[in-house]
């Protein structure tokens, strides 16, 4: 009786929308209503609250449809880590769904109409009770579904709602378990028509996030100003006002312009190959809540970045920022010394990046053949160094196929990070027999480093180093922009997406990570399996106590292996495209060979000059480890050095001259800047300082030597040579800027 009270009064407001929208048939749909009927005085505020309310309504749905799906019996119960990261998971695949053109993604509506139609009459008749009095229905409507957990059988009432019964109290499975298990003696079907309400309830979902995106274009409606039409390509008319040509292929879409940065990123590739150093300045404390501290620097300094990319989306990023925010007179030398930090930066990424991989991929094959204690194959340097030269050159000949290919890999990339980091969550808890405790997650500091070191709050500090360097690179939206459409919108949401959900991603896979590290000093040994690889380590062992065997844990590093080998794809793909716009305007050597493309419109040139230069920093590998270690200081706070340029000038310089683009922080962007700017100040003093006393050659911190060493030589070569020739972004258009 009820849901007829219910369908009648929903049957009005339906029937009033109805009216209404035929008036107004706009994607804005109920904001943009309440603007145009609440009166010239009121409609602001209208439509402000109207729209809101409209998109948290319907995300809290999606909330509820897809977390409230998760108990549905079994043996292992998940924890609400577990549910936290299926549910992200989904979100994600949703997303992925919903950024697929529109003539796929009907099709996707069609089969939520037809699924949920085509299998009511059959889950009725199945689902008819032993003694014939009650049947279990399912009501549903296109598209929308009922939410999941509302019983509709009043018998047994009591027992399907106990947290005690088979179904850990989720009514509607202890109700259909029960229906078949009487008449067939097993839950098989029940289990089977759980399955065809859970595609249902994803299909809801993706449903949901389909209206949910088209009411949420009213943040760019209504923070845009109105302006008249102009005839051509909008992006290319933009990149001309800015001065240059339209020389790449603008083929990416928003959510392949944050696949970039999202892969680069890598918080699953960034966290696993510096997790050891995590462990050894601070231990789970320094990393947990350390990596909350950075983030929240990292997310005002994507801020920041996210705000200037919107009013200049070119692809030379960074270095054209600072020649347009630094005023006339300073302009070729800000332009000068951002670009050659960002570089510089972006190629020892990459080298770290790569060699990275193949120190795991070596690992893995250590544990495969038996371990560093029983026997295991112990691949040299040179072999090392040979896998790394390999990894390379395929990232120099994928990066060399045409962007729409490219662009797979891209989304590939954000895929694998967030399904890899999805089944990681999922596995090490749930593994593991030996679990720490929360207590010692987020409060146990690490002081038996071996490093000579004591004091809580210095090895806290040192400590932030690993998660500093797992939340760089996402400046490769801002060089991807000439590539990506309506560029002043997606590639400043790539830039602050990318942050967000690396930010929540990483977090969450460095708490389940740490769960399993119950033995600091055996994970950090040399004389472990791993060779003193720390996750290795404790992946081998959690699968090994476990099941005997560590396979598990090999499968798991592969899983991370994938995910490094994308993220040293994204990163030469960066690399590729600011090293085009860099010597477009002359500021390198040869510059007429680096900045042309091929038929496909790709900055061949760049790519490949990329992937030498990346092998030539690695063969500082051959010397020692400790040199190494400075591309990784070089890549760390070279790129925040380059991050921080920019703001520095928009925030000094150009503070009253900066005219914001669609993306802006309005009142708030001096703030946030401003911030943004201390902490890499303070971070390039704080990872300069001694990581371990007494000070010895082997121990020696090399970051002030390594940044030091670009900053010497970038200001050297200007004031040698190029302050009289170089003069910042040069124009290429025929008639000059618009």
């Amino acid at each position: 009786m009820g849901w007829l009270v219910v369908s009648s009064l929903n049957g009005c407001v339906a029937l009033s929308m109805s009216e209404i929208c035929s008036a107004y048939p706009t994607s804005g749909g109920l904001y943009y209503w309440s603007a145009k009927m609440a009166g010239k005085e009121w409609a602001p505020l209208a439509s402000w609250v109207t729209g809101w309310f409209n998109i948290v309504g319907q995300l809290l749905q999606v909330i509820i449809l897809l977390a409230t799906g998760g108990a549905n019996g079994g043996g292992y119960l998940a924890s609400k880590y577990v549910v936290l990261a299926i549910y992200c998971a989904i979100l994600i695949l949703h997303g992925l769904i919903n950024s697929l053109p529109i003539k796929w993604l009907s099709w996707f509506g069609r089969l939520g109409a037809f699924w949920n139609v085509a299998d009511r009459g059959d889950e009725e008749r199945r689902l008819e009770r032993p003694d014939g009095d009650h049947h279990v229905r399912r009501t549903v409507n296109l598209v929308r579904v009922d939410l999941p957990g509302f019983p509709v059988i009043n018998h047994g009432g009591p027992y399907l709602l106990s947290s005690d019964n088979d179904a850990g109290g989720y009514a509607i499975a202890q109700a259909l378990y029960t229906s078949f298990h009487r008449r067939y003696g097993t839950g098989v079907g029940a289990l089977a028509c759980l399955g065809v309400i859970a595609v249902a309830v994803f299909l809801c979902g993706s449903a949901c996030i389909t209206s949910n995106s088209r009411g949420s274009t009213m943040q760019m409606e209504l923070s845009r100003p109105v302006e008249m039409a102009v005839a051509g390509d909008p992006d290319k008319i933009r990149l001309q006002q800015l001065g240059y040509k339209q020389e790449l292929k603008r083929g990416l879409s928003v959510i392949s312009n944050f696949a970039f940065s999202f892969s680069i990123i890598s918080v699953m590739a960034g966290v696993t190959t510096t997790y050891s150093t995590g462990l050894r300045y601070g231990g789970p404390v320094s990393m947990t809540l350390g990596w909350l501290v950075v983030s929240a620097f990292n997310s005002c300094m994507a801020l920041s970045m996210a705000e200037i990319c919107s009013a200049y989306p070119t692809s030379g990023g960074l270095y054209y920022w600072s020649a347009k925010l630094a005023g006339k007179e300073w302009a070729p030398f800000a332009s000068w010394i951002t670009g050659w930090f960002n570089i510089t930066g972006q190629w020892a990424a990459t080298a770290s990046v790569d060699f990275a991989l193949a120190q795991l991929v070596q690992v893995i094959v250590l544990l495969s053949t038996g371990g560093a204690n029983g026997g295991g194959y112990v691949a040299s340097k040179y072999i090392v160094l040979a896998i790394d030269g390999a990894m390379l050159v395929l990232h120099g000949a994928i990066n060399s196929l045409p962007i729409q290919c490219l662009s797979w890999f891209g989304q590939f990339g954000a895929f694998w990070n967030a399904t890899g980091l999805f089944v990681l969550v999922a596995l090490i808890p749930s593994v593991a027999k030996e679990r720490a405790s929360m207590e010692y997650i987020f409060t146990h500091f690490n002081t038996e480093n071996g490093m000579g070191i004591r004091d809580e709050a210095y090895i806290l500090l040192i400590g932030l180093l690993m998660s500093q360097y797992s939340m760089a690179g996402y400046d490769t939206s801002a060089h991807m922009t000439e590539e990506t459409k309506n560029a002043e919108w997606n590639g400043p949401i790539g830039i602050v997406t990318s942050v967000a959900l690396s930010t929540v991603f990483g977090w969450i896979y460095i708490v389940s990570l740490t769960s399993a590290v119950t033995d600091i000093p055996y994970l950090l040994s040399p004389g472990n399996d791993a060779g003193g690889n720390a996750v290795a380590q404790a992946l081998y062992t959690t699968f090994h106590r476990r099941y005997g065997s560590g396979l598990g844990g090999i499968l798991c590093l592969g899983v991370v292996a994938v995910a490094v080998f994308l993220c040293g794809l994204a990163c030469i793909t960066s690399n590729s495209r600011m090293a085009y716009a860099f010597s477009r305007d002359g500021a390198m050597p040869f510059s007429k060979i680096w900045h042309q493309v091929n038929k496909q419109d790709v900055p061949v040139n760049a790519v490949w000059l990329s992937v030498m230069v990346a092998f030539v920093m690695a063969l500082t590998s051959l010397g020692s480890q400790v040199a190494f270690q400075a591309m990784v200081s070089i890549a760390t706070i070279g790129l925040c050095i380059s991050y921080a340029l920019p703001i520095f000038f928009r925030v000094t310089t150009a503070r009253k001259s900066f005219v914001p683009g669609p993306f802006h922080l309005g009142k708030y962007g001096l703030v946030v800047g401003w911030v943004a700017v201390v902490w890499v100040a303070t971070a390039t003093v704080l990872f300069s300082l001694p990581v371990a006393f007494p000070v010895a050659e082997e121990t020696f911190n090399y970051t002030p030597v390594a940044v030091g060493g670009v900053l010497l030589l970038t200001v050297g070569a200007w004031v040698i040579q190029a302050r009289f020739w170089f003069q910042g972004p040069i124009i290429n258009v025929d008639d000059g800027p618009l």
